[in-house]
């Protein structure tokens, strides 16, 4: 379904004439258009054959009122044909596609952001049987018009088309179009085959787990019924057999050994990938290890991801967001390795201008803003499941606009003692610089030079404090000059090194002689202080 074509929705080109709904006959016999019907829950209307030619869709079929087995059918906004001859603007239609369109002027009473659509045979105010339905909730009245119908996952984004992503099991699933509208074209259907796979309940540490391979046939040139299956684990046949087809239908059921993720199911040669990953995965395989919120015009905000399983893991329609807004980090296959890190970016030509050379980078199609002062980051598996989450504040970042760091991926994800401010711009893609100074067992404080010098002649002016420190303590720095008086705190998230100029909290000049940097350590286990003397000379 296109909801929300490129353009202004009341123009040609756009919302008025490109909106179009893509249905497809997979059984095994004709299906007539005859008393077919369409409605949003507000308005309902006839579905009737295209009974013209249109101008660069010479390949497609019109004046024809019903759909072959295997068929494609575009319902199409009647003023559709007037914008190609007005304004050229053809929607890649694939050929063979056969075009209905409707009685009322505008496709489904034109189509909003969360229009959900149903497709019946009956009357205007009278349904005899639901053909097929796209919406959140079932439907429960025996009228067509009785309230709107509301389809809002996944969300609308301007320019492209919703397509199924799985259509044989009873969890249906939708997903954007990668190519933004593919009319005619069914994503999911390889060389006339459709193949899904299910698994039966899993409880580690069983060794095997059941799975079924739904297979539908919608490629009508096929004149048997019979055909050859095989399945392989790690490229060895574990499985072969023949594939009877029953009203266009068969299924596989099997079970799978939970050690790998190289299963791959064929009809004769045509290839599928069995995704294992959701099986085997531990709780939290995945962690957000490193965060920079700030975009900016010229700097694209990023997150980086690790895999810490042993696993691979297969990233398709993975989500990243909150409990309030999520988008997919990609819809298609990616697997991350074991140890391998991935940064997920708004804009990946402006990161890389930043950071040249970094991969893996991904942008995903639609992108979650990440909040510079406080939010809630989560990621979760393709069938919803929380993954990892952290609750970063903007006194992580200690007043800087650097990214922060994870120091140790078993800690949780919203314990501030856990996230560090990075050295320089941070390593995304590689692994974090916190994990050489904060994965020590005993803290350290190292000063120098000694004495310093801050006259501005530029040689020593500056002391360096540097800090080594177990990863589940915070710190708070202070220096002390000869009396004992506190001139100057470094707030904020625990850094590796530390500048002191030789000033108060105030910006003023401190006095020569004697001074301590103190450094307080917080854990679990209580309160460390570690003292430094040094000495300030002008």
């Amino acid at each position: 379904m296109y909801r929300n074509p490129d353009g202004i929705e009341s123009a040609l080109c756009g919302g008025k004439s490109h909106e179009f709904i893509e249905i497809i006959n997979p059984g095994p016999d004709t299906f007539f258009v005859d008393n077919f019907f369409l409605s949003d829950g507000n308005e309902a209307d006839s579905i009737l054959p295209f009974g013209m030619i249109i101008s660069g869709h010479d390949s497609c079929v019109t004046n024809q009122s019903f759909l072959a087995p295997g068929q494609i059918g575009l319902i199409l906004d009647s003023d559709y044909k007037v914008a190609v001859e007005k304004q050229g603007c053809v929607l890649p239609i694939s050929k063979g596609t056969v075009l209905f369109t409707c009685a009322d002027a505008e496709l489904g009473n034109g189509l909003s952001d969360d229009d959900g659509i149903l497709l019946y045979k009956g009357s205007r105010n009278r349904i005899d049987s639901i053909v097929c339905l796209l919406s959140d909730n079932q439907l429960e009245s025996e009228s067509p018009v009785s309230a709107k119908i509301v389809f809002s996952d996944p969300k609308n984004i301007e320019g492209y088309s919703i397509v199924v992503s799985r259509l044989l099991s009873d969890k249906k699933s939708f997903d954007h179009c990668p190519t933004h509208v593919s009319p005619g074209w069914l994503e999911i259907v390889q060389q006339g085959w459709i193949v899904e796979f299910t698994f039966g309940s899993y409880v580690y540490p069983q060794e095997n787990v059941s799975c079924t391979l739904s297979c539908i046939c919608v490629n009508p040139d096929l004149q048997v019924n019979k055909f050859n299956y095989s399945l392989k684990k790690d490229g060895s046949v574990v499985l072969q057999g023949v594939l009877s087809l029953e009203k266009n239908m068969a299924q596989v059921i099997t079970p799978l050994q939970v050690d790998s993720v190289d299963y791959r199911f064929y009809i004769d040669n045509i290839e599928w990938k069995i995704d294992l990953s959701s099986i085997f995965l531990p709780y939290s395989p995945l962690k957000i290890n490193e965060i920079y919120p700030f975009g900016t015009q010229f700097e694209s905000e990023w997150y980086e991801l690790v895999n810490v399983s042993s696993m691979p893991i297969n990233l398709k329609n993975w989500k990243a967001g909150n409990f309030e807004d999520t988008s997919v980090i990609t819809k298609s296959e990616y697997l991350l390795e074991p140890g391998s890190f991935l940064v997920i970016t708004k804009s990946k030509q402006l990161f890389l201008k930043s950071f040249p050379g970094v991969s893996p980078v991904l942008q995903p199609l639609a992108w979650h803003i990440l909040n510079n002062y406080s939010d809630t980051l989560c990621i979760f598996d393709s069938d919803g499941n929380m993954r990892d989450i952290v609750c970063y504040r903007y006194s992580w970042f200690g007043n800087t606009h650097k990214p922060i760091e994870r120091v140790n991926s078993t800690i949780d994800g919203c314990d501030s003692t856990n996230w560090v401010i990075s050295t320089g711009s941070g390593t995304p893609g590689y692994p974090n610089g916190a994990l050489f100074w904060r994965n020590v067992s005993k803290a350290e404080i190292e000063i120098g030079p000694v004495p310093f010098t801050p006259d501005q002649d530029g040689k020593d002016d500056l002391l360096s404090i540097k800090l080594s420190l177990p990863a589940f303590s915070s710190v708070n720095l202070c220096i002390y000059d000869f009396r004992g008086t506190k001139v100057r705190c470094f707030y904020g998230p625990a850094r590796k090194q530390y500048f002191w100029d030789g000033k108060t909290d105030n910006g003023k000049v401190v006095q020569c002689g004697p001074f301590f940097v103190v450094a307080e350590l917080t854990s679990a286990t209580g309160t460390t202080l570690l003292r430094k003397k040094g000495i300030l000379w002008r």
